[in-house]
């Protein structure tokens, strides 16, 4: 073969590659799109689902609140009857065991003094012995001393029952789209209504100072406190005890809820309001992703911040006034 057939073959074989070679890239590029067109719709589904789930669990809750109403208006109308003049009867109660003791011991008072007065000393010893006797045996001095207590305590139970029956009641108000004029603390009051401690028993500690009244959804943000609640509840520490406290600025109501945890490291942090994310195991991850949903329905801002205090605190900020969606 001749030098020049030679270099019009090689000058053959460098186009072929050079083909060859745009046909690899120009594949590659196109895979290379269709990887990534294909990743973003698998994370724009994943997010969907996502959506779709917390959706659906916000949904379930706001059912669940909606039961609970349902349930708590009857209750609290069956309990506040009865509860109410069980508690009028114990104040009237009061009222005539404290009279019949001041009198019976001024009757009793009465007939030693003038057991001290009769010259017949016998007849004297007699009435005495006979005093005494009626003491020690209806053992009135202990009588005396603990009726009180028993009906101050009763009276302290019937205010209990219409506390927890006023509390039904709270959610009974099947309106959770409409914003109205709210108390943060009686949100943080009726919160505790919604949390379980049959698992351990928590010591509640709630530091709540006076707050301006401002506007939202309250059993929405008594749901998204007790979320909060329940998860410092759950810290994996013996005998939690989990403080609420509520404050407030010219512009804005704070929540803190802080815990005795070990904490949350570092890198989980940006991830804890995440739906699913949880490293706890049994639950679904959802509690405080609701919260959040809530906080910013009401343009507030939810977050962990550092405390001098070991633990977790989770700090919740509401604009005054808010508006809600």
């Amino acid at each position: 073969m001749s030098n020049k057939d030679e270099s019009g073959a090689l000058e053959q074989y460098k186009q072929a590659y050079q083909l060859q070679k745009k046909a690899r890239e120009l594949a590659d590029q196109q895979l290379e799109e269709k990887s990534r067109e294909l990743y973003l719709k698998n994370e724009s589904l994943k997010q969907a689902i996502e959506q779709l789930q917390l959706q659906q669990s916000k949904l379930i809750t706001q059912e669940k609140l909606a039961s609970v109403g349902q349930v708590g208006a009857s209750l609290a109308h069956e309990l506040n009857n009865p509860t109410a003049f069980v508690q009028n009867n114990l104040v009237s109660l009061q009222s005539y065991v404290s009279s019949l003791s001041q009198g019976l011991q001024e009757a009793l008072s009465l007939l030693s003094s003038v057991a001290d007065k009769i010259p017949d000393e016998p007849f004297q010893e007699a009435l005495k012995e006979k005093t005494q006797k009626i003491r020690d045996e209806a053992d009135l001095d202990y009588i005396f001393e603990d009726v009180p207590a028993l009906v101050a305590e009763s009276l302290d139970g019937t205010r209990r029952i219409a506390s927890i029956a006023n509390s039904l009641r709270y959610f009974a108000n099947p309106d959770h789209t409409t914003s109205k004029p709210l108390d943060i603390n009686e949100c943080i009051q009726h919160s505790l209504s919604l949390i379980h401690k049959k698992d351990k028993l928590a010591d509640i500690q709630l530091e709540l100072s006076p707050i301006p009244t401002t506007t939202g959804l309250p059993m929405l943000l008594s749901q998204a406190i007790a979320n909060l609640i329940q998860n410092a509840i759950e810290a994996p520490v013996d005998n939690p005890k989990v403080t609420v406290r509520s404050s407030h600025t010219p512009q804005c109501i704070t929540i803190d809820v802080l815990d005795q945890g070990p904490g949350i490291d570092e890198d989980q942090k940006g991830k804890i309001f995440e739906p699913f994310f949880t490293t706890k195991a049994g639950h679904n991850g959802l509690g405080l992703g609701i919260a959040k949903q809530i906080v910013d329905q009401h343009q507030g801002r939810i977050a962990i911040e550092d405390d001098a205090t070991a633990g977790t605190k989770v700090r919740i900020e509401l604009p005054i006034s808010a508006p809600t969606e």
